[in-house]
């Protein structure tokens, strides 16, 4: 059996796994309220699950990013996935969280119904990779389908990763394409 099979036949599994990557994953509405986010999310904002509820996606980013990710909102919610997303996070004593990651949008008959995004902090990104000494860095597997997450930020076949590395650490993430699986799953339950 696959990963990927052993977790889609296994709901609690499956929530395990989003619940607890160390990815930062959110889901937000079409009218910028917070539908979902994990325990990441939470633990690196600081802000309460209740609050969560109640905030609108541009509370959390700062303010002189808030003009780029309105835009950047409007062409997730018309169905484009964006990737390679830099932006500002501000938690909730107000410090500011430089991230990187991707959105892209759940559509239902041609209509934006949630947005998925999936963010970690950038420096995070920065040191995930090493081109002086790439084998003692971890690498990031996404836990779905174990492609690996390359520093440019786009995921290959594990094999091209262990070919080139062939040791060093291995870090679990989720891949964009899994992640809005994952989100699509949680947003709809069986």
């Amino acid at each position: 059996m696959t990963p990927q099979n052993s977790i889609c036949a296994d709901e609690d599994t499956f929530r395990d796994l989003v619940e607890n990557c160390p990815d930062v994953i959110q889901s937000v509405g079409p009218d910028g309220r917070y539908l979902y986010v994990n325990q990441s999310w939470v633990n690196l904002l600081g802000y309460s699950r209740s609050d969560v509820g109640e905030m609108n996606l541009f509370e959390v980013i700062a303010p002189d990013c808030r003009k780029e990710c309105e835009e950047r909102f409007r062409r997730v919610l018309q169905g484009e996935t964006l990737r390679n997303i830099e932006t500002t996070f501000l938690d909730a004593a107000g410090r500011r969280i430089k991230m990187t990651g991707s959105a892209s949008c759940r559509m239902v008959d041609g209509e934006p119904v949630a947005t998925r995004g999936v963010f970690r902090p950038a420096d995070s990104v920065a040191n995930s990779t090493c081109a002086d000494d790439a084998s003692s860095d971890p690498v990031v597997v996404c836990s779905w389908c174990w492609r690996t997450r390359e520093p440019d930020g786009s995921w290959k076949s594990t094999g091209e990763q262990i070919d080139r590395r062939l040791v060093g650490k291995i870090s679990h993430g989720i891949c964009y394409q899994c992640a809005d699986k994952a989100l699509a799953d949680l947003e709809n339950p069986r």
